[in-house]
């Protein structure tokens, strides 16, 4: 460990120093590159950002490390508490923005550049407990909140695009949400539109939603010319997820995040499950699913309490998560080109763990079911009831699966052991553990207002 950040110091501009000071979220910015050394972190009622300015000096040739506030926002209400926050920009702009939210339910935009308050997203009736940016539309963000909802919304004129919420919904507050990372073609439209979302919530519930549907995956492009400033923008309402499971956890689904088409998340249940919902949105019948493939499971310790939260490094492949007892734990996949990526690789390598079985098959009436494929990808050049696909719809459908089962494959191979990071006074809660892009640093948000930092001296790409 090289240091930490007190983020609860009144030397930082506070009028007042509060005692509920955890640090909820850290987050690096890899949506713009000239800002990939800048973190931003969010405490009571201040969202804060650092950079990591790192030098060497030119006498002694020894490295210095060293982290610089950048710049603190602190909310006129003495008791918001921002619980989120997430990067992102308005449409074709590649300036930084960021968003934060928590306690009051409101979303606010800031033009980082600028250090200018752009504007507040309202509709929330509740708190907010996640931020999120889609990694492909920059300007389009999705919120998790109390009121049992995902909203999704424009920043660059603060529509509310969509709402996914109703009677087929999450029953209790929702806690994570994350985008699929591609968009994908709409079964009705043929319009490569559609916004695939993964939401986890108080209700034990892992759901799947998108924006599938003639007008519904239009709603986003409509908002992008929306200037009526008397009119209300006609929000799309999505009753229904796509798919939907309570079996994947037996507790508070606490951290949703999307690795390629594989789904991790989180429980209080000590560790972190891999798995992939059962269906392709091309493909989709429109009637509700429920299975799901689990590949692999995480083992955490102390990881009971709610709100600790992992982090995915997609570009090293890196999972890290903290605990209770100040423990920060790293998984690396091996993802190497050289590795074999046949099923049955997969499979053997996944059945070294009992958890870990890319066969297997839960159904939410608690029926499991081998498929014929071990990885679970549906043969795609038989179509059912012997119907005719056109050609591109084949080559559509053929990419997914293609794709699919090289995230299983990746996700589901044997690990070596995993790598903890010590060095926190015994009984820090980590709330949220953060790897850089390229797998050299690793944050953690603690309770108390602190934010530790480890230099590995040898990159994740490479460590494990």
């Amino acid at each position: 460990m090289t240091g930490h950040v007190d983020c609860a110091s009144d030397e930082i501009g506070s009028t007042r120093k509060r005692t509920d000071t955890s640090v909820y979220s850290v987050l690096f910015n890899n949506l713009h590159q000239e800002w990939s050394n800048v973190f931003a972190a969010c405490a009571a009622n201040r969202l804060m950002l650092y950079k990591i300015d790192d030098f060497r000096n030119e006498l002694t040739g020894e490295k210095n490390e060293r982290t610089t506030l950048l710049q603190c926002y602190e909310d006129g209400d003495e008791n918001e508490t921002y619980y989120t926050c997430c990067w992102c920009s308005k449409k074709n702009a590649l300036i930084p923005y960021i968003a934060c939210a928590g306690a009051k339910g409101v979303v606010r935009v800031l033009n980082c550049k600028k250090k200018d308050f752009c504007g507040a997203l309202v509709g929330h009736g509740g708190e907010i407990n996640d931020l999120r940016a889609h990694p492909k539309l920059l300007n389009i963000i999705a919120s998790a909140s109390k009121d049992l909802s995902v909203r999704l919304w424009n920043v660059s004129n603060g529509v509310c695009v969509a709402i996914f919420a109703g009677a087929r919904g999450h029953r209790n507050d929702v806690l994570s949400v994350d985008f699929h990372p591609e968009l994908h073609i709409c079964p009705e439209s043929g319009r490569k539109d559609v916004v695939v979302i993964a939401s986890g919530g108080m209700d034990n519930a892992v759901k799947v939603w998108s924006t599938r549907g003639a007008n519904v995956s239009k709603s986003i492009e409509n908002s992008e010319y929306w200037e009526d400033e008397i009119v209300e923008f006609p929000t799309a309402q999505i009753r229904a997820p796509e798919f939907s499971t309570f079996h994947a956890h037996n507790h508070f689904v606490d951290c949703v995040r999307y690795f390629g088409d594989v789904i991790f998340s989180k429980s209080v249940e000590n560790k972190i499950l891999a798995w992939t919902p059962d269906f392709f949105l091309p493909d989709h019948d429109g009637k509700f699913k429920k299975s799901f493939r689990k590949l692999k499971s995480f083992n955490l310790v102390d990881a009971e309490n709610w709100w600790v939260r992992f982090s995915l490094a997609k570009e090293c492949s890196v999972l890290c998560c903290g605990n209770t007892r100040g423990v920060v734990r790293l998984w690396k996949f091996n993802n190497d080109d050289d590795a074999d990526d046949d099923s049955s690789s997969s499979s053997s390598d996944a059945d070294d763990d009992d958890d870990a079985s890319v066969e297997e098959i839960e159904e939410e009436d608690g029926k499991i079911e081998k498929d014929r494929d071990k990885l679970g990808v549906k043969k795609i050049d038989e179509p059912a009831g012997g119907d005719t696909l056109d050609k591109e719809k084949m080559k559509t459908r053929d990419t997914i699966a293609k794709k699919w089962k090289k995230d299983a494959i990746i996700v589901g191979r044997k690990l070596k052991e995993s790598t903890d990071l010590k060095g926190l006074p015994n009984g820090t809660v980590v709330r949220q553990a953060e790897v850089s892009r390229d797998g050299k640093i690793v944050l953690a948000g603690c309770d108390g207002g602190f934010i530790y930092r480890w230099d590995l001296e040898v990159p994740l790409l490479n460590l494990i």
